[in-house]
């Protein structure tokens, strides 16, 4: 694993996209290293990715500074592939 998880037994994470083959690494190394996951994935690929991302994003900041969370990492394959078509 990276070093991207820090050793804390008290880490909370939340994986928005748990659902993919990144998210669902994610959730897993999270939970196999104890952490509190929450994890958001969509069952339906009909959404409308950029248009859900960029109605989303400022939603996502607003909440993390609320409750005083440090840091995002995203990691997106949008544009790739088939995707490529969905990007503005």
């Amino acid at each position: 694993m990276g070093d991207f998880m820090l050793e804390s037994p008290l880490m909370k994470v939340v994986v928005l996209g748990a659902s993919g083959g990144c998210g669902h690494q994610l959730v897993k190394q999270a939970v196999e290293r104890g952490y509190e996951v929450t994890a958001v994935g969509r069952s339906s690929s009909r959404l409308d990715v950029p248009d859900l991302l960029s109605r989303s994003a400022p939603l996502i900041v607003a909440a993390m500074k609320r409750a005083r969370v440090p840091r995002l990492l995203a990691i997106s394959a949008g544009g790739v592939g088939d995707s490529s078509a969905l990007m503005p």
